[in-house]
């Protein structure tokens, strides 16, 4: 499903301080935007639903956005369609959402009514422990990602007080004159997305999403996590100032205060971080890209006296990460579990007429 006329995001993160929802980026309920809220539980068809949609619109040339779910990135969370000012969502936990304006630029689409709910009953006891095994795989999970972060904290203190700022900067505003130009619209935008996320099946990335609104890419190459992160802030900024609109990917593992890409497809320029925590991206040849290295930014003499701490604090992070990501597995699971007694609680064909109606309901 991912090509030319469609993207694939997150719209929350597993992070070190618990999920990080930007699901405020889905649509905007005061500029004729109009959102379908689906509620229902675990194997409701809300994935499948959304999936339709987006075939729909894919096949009829709409540039068309796939919001993956964090905790399984198979399923879906949202659909956007920009040129429609359309977005359908799962509007259930960890990111519920209700209607804005009730009716009138949103609606909720309630497929609890698909199910049988005598059958559901029938296994209550076995669904609440499944239930209370799901939530405690997802706790221990963000324990081992709270430590990670706490770590990892610490770490960025240290090459912070080895990082020449000043110098940052000045090599920002100079690269800048070079890239940007001013753009034709009076009015800028920043759109928010995770281009990747920690998930059960690891720290994923949907490059193609990068790769497809960009003929050209800077991989800035930074091993300590600071000093790439302040050029793309930096970058951001004079992109703004310059009224480019852009989307800016924000940082998984540190979401409220990192950023990972930035893409600008009016320019068809994308620029994104390669570390420890942002996985490299495969470039196909038809890709021109240049590499950007932060060493000259560093004091390294002085960095050099903190190298065994920050190898063994890696190897504790890389270690943590790894368990969350094994508890994140283990709750994937389970949520399947609970996803068959739904299943085979639902009325299919009760499902498949809310299906359609919403089908025909968007050009």
């Amino acid at each position: 499903m991912n090509n030319s006329t469609s993207s694939n995001f997150f719209l929350s993160a597993n992070s070190p301080n618990g999920v990080f929802s930007i699901f405020r980026e889905l649509y905007n309920p005061k500029d004729n935007w109009f959102c379908y809220i689906l509620k229902g539980g675990p194997g409701t068809g809300k994935s499948t639903l959304m999936k339709k949609i987006a075939e729909k619109s894919i096949a009829k040339g709409n540039y068309t956005e796939l919001i993956h779910c964090s905790s399984d990135p198979n399923s879906l969370d949202a659909v956007i369609i920009p040129c429609l000012k359309t977005a359908i969502v799962d509007g259930t936990s960890p990111h519920t959402l209700d209607p804005t304006f009730p009716g009138l630029s949103d609606t909720v689409i309630n497929l609890c009514d698909c199910w049988n709910s005598k059958k559901l009953l029938k296994h209550k006891s076995a669904l609440l422990d499944l239930y209370q095994k799901n939530k405690s795989f997802h706790n221990t999970s963000k324990k081992y990602l709270h430590a990670y972060g706490q770590i990892d904290k610490e770490m960025k203190k240290i090459i912070e007080n080895c990082t020449l700022k000043n110098e940052i900067s000045t090599y920002c505003e100079k690269f800048s004159k070079k890239i940007f130009k001013n753009s034709s619209s009076s009015i800028c935008s920043e759109k928010l997305r995770f281009i990747s996320s920690i998930t059960p099946s690891g720290h994923i990335c949907f490059e193609e999403s990068l790769i497809s609104q960009a003929d050209k890419i800077f991989i800035i190459e930074d091993n300590f996590s600071v000093v790439g992160n302040l050029i793309l802030q930096n970058l951001r900024s004079i992109a703004l100032n310059h009224k480019l609109n852009i989307t800016t990917c924000l940082q998984p593992l540190a979401p409220d205060k990192e950023i990972e890409a930035i893409i600008i497809p009016e320019l068809k320029v994308a620029f994104k971080l390669e570390n420890p925590k942002a996985l490299p991206l495969k470039l196909k040849n038809k890709i021109e890209y240049k590499k950007i290295s932060t060493k000259k930014f560093l004091n390294t003499t002085e960095l050099s006296k903190h190298k065994n701490l920050i190898a063994l604090n890696r190897e504790i992070c890389k270690e943590l990460l790894y368990k969350s990501v094994n508890n994140l597995h283990n709750a994937l699971l389970v949520h399947n579990e609970i996803e068959e007694f739904y299943k085979s609680s639902m009325n299919y064909s009760k499902l498949d007429k809310i299906t359609n109606k919403i089908l025909s309901a968007i050009p």
